[in-house]
């Protein structure tokens, strides 16, 4: 269930990055957030935080809260400053390292997410 719902998450993730208007990116941001916190707390709740779904749910997280701030901002707090998502993806880089080297193309690909 939380890998489904991690991929709802991403689904949404694609539909912000696609909208034109402001309304509809910001309800897209809010629901893959949404989806992807409740794929985060299922496999914590299940004891697999150690994962490599969980590792990937994590990335998907980061992501959005990084390439979203303003609307991120917007939803949860205005007086948020810097890169919310930026620890969120050292901690998903660190997990994916961990599980499957620092070589690996998922690794790889957090690392590149949490520098740009």
């Amino acid at each position: 269930v939380a890998t489904c719902l991690a991929s709802l998450g991403e689904c949404w993730y694609c539909i912000a990055s696609s909208s034109k208007s402001l309304s509809d990116k910001t309800h897209a941001v809010a629901e893959s957030l949404s989806f992807l916190r409740e794929s985060i707390s299922i496999f914590r709740h299940h004891g697999h935080d150690h994962s490599v779904g969980f590792a990937d749910a994590l990335k998907d997280y980061g992501k959005t809260l990084s390439s979203f701030q303003t609307h991120v901002r917007m939803l949860i707090d205005e007086s948020v400053t810097g890169d919310v998502g930026h620890d969120v993806l050292t901690r998903s880089f660190t997990l994916h390292a961990k599980l499957l080297g620092e070589g690996h193309p998922r690794t790889v690909n957090v690392r590149r997410l949490r520098d740009d």
